[in-house]
Order: structure tokens, then sequence, then C-alpha cells
């Protein structure tokens, strides 16, 4: 313990500070919640029967998200919002300066900003920030956002969020790491570290699995292998026991998996 907080004061810049509120998370989206809610899921188009699939919602840390290769970019994103890390706890199970996720729907505060384009609505009882979009780009209204509140400006590469675990940095530090973060996997041991689909630190790419298992369920059960099924099983098995038997886990997030659990049951006895 003493060891872990000797590293955490010696390391520069923000760790020095408060993590929780000097980093900030940030959602692009084309879709602004009119109810309140960001939901869980693949958005309002989505087909009725791959509702509950997916629980998480996923941001980026510090900037705008970069982009997945060459197949999906969100530079052209209308809107963004943006909170301190602290919003998201204890919803949060990913960290991941690229791809941190929560799970279940976030409930919209006053400590959420949103980032409109000028002459936009506005989405109560979040604060706006509005941008001429003629002259400045999202990613460049994120920023500008994020400095405003005295946040950390953090620095990604364009590497594929989705092939590995890549630096970013901050004044010239790499702070995606786990020494940088172990402040918050000490508040919250359920806290994993890594890619949503490799098993790095924590349990967390087991939602990433799982929601592929499902899909696959769904959407070609005529192809389904008994390993399949195992593999819903295991997922299940764990998650259960890491997060709902956590009591410091959210109860918004708990009654996601609870109904995530019961999808899992009901396709496991339609084998």
């Amino acid at each position: 313990m003493k060891m872990v907080l000797l590293l955490f004061l010696l390391l520069p810049g923000i760790v020095c500070c408060d993590i929780k509120q000097q980093l900030f998370a940030v959602h692009a989206t084309d879709e602004l919640p009119n109810d309140g809610i960001l939901h869980a899921g693949y958005g309002r188009d989505s087909p009725g029967h791959l509702v509950g699939v997916r629980t998480t919602v996923h941001f980026s840390l510090g900037e705008l998200v970069r982009p997945i290769g060459k197949w999906k970019s969100w530079e052209d994103k209308k809107y963004a919002l943006v909170t301190p890390l602290k919003t998201l706890l204890p919803q949060l199970v990913n960290l991941n300066c690229y791809d941190s996720f929560i799970v279940g729907d976030l409930e919209l505060t006053d400590e959420v900003f949103v980032v409109v384009p000028v002459g936009e609505f506005s989405l109560s009882p979040c604060r706006m920030y509005e941008y001429d979009a003629t002259v400045m780009t999202l990613r460049q209204a994120v920023d500008q956002l994020i400095a405003s509140q005295n946040g950390s400006k953090v620095t990604m590469s364009d590497s594929n969020l989705d092939e590995g675990y890549f630096s970013a940095y901050v004044d010239g530090e790499n702070i995606n790491t786990h020494n940088f973060f172990s402040p918050l996997f000490q508040e919250f041991p359920y806290l994993s570290l890594g890619v949503r689909w490799e098993e790095m630190h924590g349990e967390a790419w087991r939602f990433a699995a799982l929601e592929m298992c499902l899909l696959q369920v769904l959407e070609h059960p005529e192809h389904v292998q008994d390993y399949t099924w195992r593999q819903i099983e295991e997922h299940i098995a764990v998650i259960k026991r890491v997060y709902l038997d956590d009591p410091a886990f959210s109860s918004r997030s708990k009654e996601a998996l609870v109904q995530l659990v019961e999808l899992c049951q009901q396709a496991l006895l339609s084998q």
C-alpha cells in the first residue's frame, strides 16, 4: 500500500491532483437523448430483438475518441457529452483512455456538459457548451471545453483502439497505465484496465465477449456451437460474482445486469 502511494505521488502532473475531477470523459453522438438518460445499447434504430444485448456506454478520456482504423470515426459527429470521470463512478467497469465504459444507462445531471453547435436546443439539466461548427470541429470544441474547466488534455495516437492497449499522454507522460489508475482500483476493486475484447486486468472484457455470443445466438442460431453456450454460462457466472455481489457497484448497473442475466438464461433455455 505504501509503495503504491509513493509511486502515485512521484508521478508528475495530473496524478498529484484528483483523477476523478481532472480527467473528463467524452461521448460523441449524433443523437441527444430527450429523456435525460444516455441509454446503453446500439442506438434508437437498433432492432427490437437486440434490446438488452449491449449493456454498456462507451467514453474516451481527455479528448474526443480516436478513429478505429479506417472503418469507424467520430470526427463528423455533431454532439458530445463531456463530464468529469467521477460522474461515471460507480457504474464504471473499464478504464482505458481510448475506451472506458460503464454498465447501464447514465442519468444526465448538471455535472454533464453537452457540446452543441450554436443555435441548437438546450438539454436540461445539463450545462450547454456551444461552438461555431463553421469554424471549429467537434474535437476542437471538446478540447476547448476541457481546458476551460482546468481539465487535463490527453493526447492519444491514431492506433486502432480495438487492436491493443496504447499509450495516452498528459504533458508528455503516459497515463494509460495501471500505476496511474491504481487509486481507483483500490477504491473500486471490480474495475478493469484494458481493451474491451481482451483479458488484461479485470473481467470487463467479458461484456464484449458475451455481447458477441448473444449476437450469434440471436442473429444466426443455426450456426451456434456448443462452445458458445459454454462461454455464455462462464461469462454470466463471473459477471454475477464480480459485479452483482459487490455492494459498491451501482444499483442502476445491477438492474441492467439482472436483465442481461435473464436474457442469457432465456437464450440457454432455447438451445
